[in-house]
């Protein structure tokens, strides 16, 4: 819908526009987040402890920093602009945005090395996977606004994990070939 808007009926629909890319930028830029608490799950680290509290700011406040440009876009054109003739042009918060994108991918592979021990092998290469995969998609997307291959690269680096770590083949009984009680 976001690269319909924005090549076909821009022009005619700005608000709506506005609206599309919003929405898209704002369940984009959830991805960082969600991957270090992903991370975070994988070795089974409590993310509502209290000694954990002042991490929560770490976590929270950039996702708001982001939101708050998101949403301001429309009267700021700080992340975007959509001229009156409908054409795309990208705001200096843009960069910004793609830096808190990189430094919640920074705590994810952190978080990975610090608790290496917790994980097993398979684990940590997945995350290791996903983060690559994903950094190199918003930079091209970051140098080329016409291609939107971040939510491409984002769905097949978590079809690669779920393959490999919760691989659906595991949970058939070999002997009845049908899902056991661990995969129904």
């Amino acid at each position: 819908l976001t690269y319909i808007m924005t090549n076909g009926l821009s022009a005619k629909f700005i608000p709506l526009n506005y609206f599309m890319n919003i929405l898209y930028a704002l369940i984009q830029n959830l991805m960082p987040p969600l991957f270090y608490m992903f991370n975070g799950s994988i070795i089974r680290k409590r993310f509502d402890s209290k000694e954990n509290f002042s991490s929560h700011y770490a976590v929270a406040i950039p996702y708001m920093i982001e939101a708050v440009l998101i949403m301001s876009t429309p009267i700021t054109h700080v992340v975007l602009y959509i001229k009156p003739d409908g054409s795309y042009e990208r705001g200096i918060g843009l960069f910004l945005i793609f830096l808190i994108a990189i430094y919640y991918f920074a705590l994810g592979i952190r978080l990975v090395i610090v608790q290496k021990e917790n994980m097993k092998p398979l684990q940590k290469v997945c995350a290791v996977f996903y983060a690559s995969v994903v950094i190199i998609s918003f930079i091209i997307q970051y140098l080329d606004t016409d291609l939107f291959v971040a939510q491409f690269a984002i769905a097949l680096a978590m079809i690669f994990i779920f393959i490999t770590l919760k691989n659906p083949l595991e949970f058939i009984d070999p002997s009845t070939k049908v899902f056991n009680r661990d995969g129904s």
